[in-house]
């Protein structure tokens, strides 16, 4: 009879413990699988987790470095050089499948890492991350940054070395087209000269490692193939 209790009490314990297990971390390496979205680039934006049929976003409480390190490193973007919180790249409805995200410096995925499966999150509140290979770029060349979908966004260009925001006093008809064809698009439907208080996020305006504006005035010709074909200045 002492056995079995013994055996009862030992199965008790270790299905408490796996179950208490499961309610913080998801087991199996690279169940989730990383992607950015937002950002312009697949080295920047929102975090989205996808698994199978599953996807959501990661909350930002006690979101560093740590934590969006395992992203960069999942999508061979480097490491991250910084991290934004409060839905940067654009705010939406998509659920959270992680909060509270800890991971160790030893992490090889964010699968390894803790968190929590319930949230307590606004649509505000989306974790994204900047990775040390979107410092990189060539001149001219274009993203699209915090809109609904990859063909819009807020404009930032690599210019005279660096990554910046372009002037919105810079933006006209012709310097709209001439932009979304260097992002790969035939022509502007609509272009804006001030601020997009809609679904645009803000951006990484607060990262040192970008310009706040590396374009502040632009001229181009109707029949520009791209930024290249302009006066930027």
């Amino acid at each position: 009879v002492a056995f079995i209790l013994s055996t009862m009490k030992t199965a008790l314990f270790s299905l408490t413990v796996t179950l208490a297990l499961l309610s913080t971390v998801q087991v199996g390496e690279a169940y989730y699988i990383p992607k950015l979205y937002g950002g312009g680039d697949t080295c920047q934006g929102q975090v989205l987790l996808v698994a199978g049929s599953e996807y959501g976003n990661i909350c930002d409480d006690d979101w560093d470095l740590t934590d969006a390190d395992t992203i960069c490193s999942a999508l061979s973007a480097g490491s991250a050089v910084a991290t934004t919180t409060q839905s940067r790249f654009g705010v939406n409805s998509i659920d959270y499948v992680m909060d509270d995200v800890s991971c160790s410096s030893s992490a090889s995925s964010i699968n390894s890492c803790s968190w929590d499966r319930t949230d307590n999150c606004g649509s505000s509140e989306i974790a994204g991350v900047i990775c040390s290979s979107c410092l990189s770029g060539s001149n001219y060349q274009v993203r699209l940054v915090g809109g609904d979908t990859p063909c819009e966004g807020h404009v930032m260009v690599y210019y005279n070395g660096g990554w910046g925001y372009m002037y919105g006093p810079a933006m006209s008809s012709s310097v709209a087209d001439a932009v979304c064809r260097s992002a790969g698009y035939s022509s502007a439907s609509t272009y804006y000269t001030s601020k997009v208080s809609s679904s645009f996020g803000a951006g990484p305006t607060t990262y040192s490692g970008y310009q706040r504006f590396s374009v502040g005035s632009a001229s181009c010709s109707s029949t520009a193939s791209g930024l290249s074909e302009c006066t930027l200045t």
